[in-house]
């Protein structure tokens, strides 16, 4: 457990299980907050800086959690996935087993980006990106794509709202060294009232904002 905890500021609370197997790895950054009854099962699973997993939450597999994301309690989230479609006369166990043999991709990345706060009891599975800034309200089962500062809740999920209106923007320029322009920008950019009170600005070039431009239409 101590290699997890060195010189990074990281709490976990009591009764938590954390399980890293042969051949897997599990990052904690910085500041990162993990609640009591919480398990981590790793296959390959990263949690950036200044994030909270609370209470008896679940993560399984292969996940990416961003800088400043809120997990509130009973959070399940699984990259695994059971095949029931390979060869439907066969029990799903045996599915699997050879679904594995053929070295087929059996857990898909689940993304979580920055600065998205998720509610309690929500379910989260394999293969889903929820996009910086968005909110999932309680009780919601993810299993599609949610895009970027999206207000998403009922399952199945539903867009009920926004944060921030990416079509009614100002201008079509966005500057690196502008604090209005920074939430428009893809993950990655840091624009906590620590940072902005300290001048860190973080310079975009063209072909970034182009690249986020050009993810974020899937989304539409």
């Amino acid at each position: 457990m101590n290699k997890y905890l060195k010189d990074k500021n990281i709490v976990i609370r009591d009764f938590s299980e954390i399980i890293v197997p042969e051949n897997s790895q599990l990052e904690l950054s910085k500041n990162v907050f993990i609640g009591r009854f919480v398990e981590i099962g790793a296959n390959d699973i990263f949690i950036d800086e200044n994030s909270s997993i609370q209470n008896y939450c679940i993560l399984l597999g292969n996940i990416k959690i961003g800088k400043n994301c809120l997990f509130g309690p009973n959070i399940y989230v699984s990259s695994g996935h059971h095949h029931f479609k390979y060869r439907p006369e066969l029990l799903i166990h045996d599915q699997d087993c050879l679904m594995q043999q053929a070295n087929s991709e059996t857990q898909k990345y689940i993304t979580i980006e920055d600065d998205v706060w998720i509610g309690k009891n929500v379910v989260i599975i394999n293969g889903v990106t929820i996009a910086k800034g968005s909110i999932i309200g309680a009780n919601t089962l993810v299993n599609k794509d949610v895009p970027p500062y999206s207000i998403v809740a009922n399952t199945p999920q539903k867009v009920i709202g926004q944060r921030l209106d990416f079509e009614g923007r100002m201008s079509s320029v966005l500057y690196g060294d502008k604090e209005e322009c920074f939430p428009y920008f893809y993950t990655g950019i840091d624009y906590s009232i620590e940072n902005l009170h300290q001048n860190k600005y973080v310079t975009v070039s063209d072909e970034i904002f182009s690249l986020y431009l050009l993810n974020n239409k899937k989304y539409k």
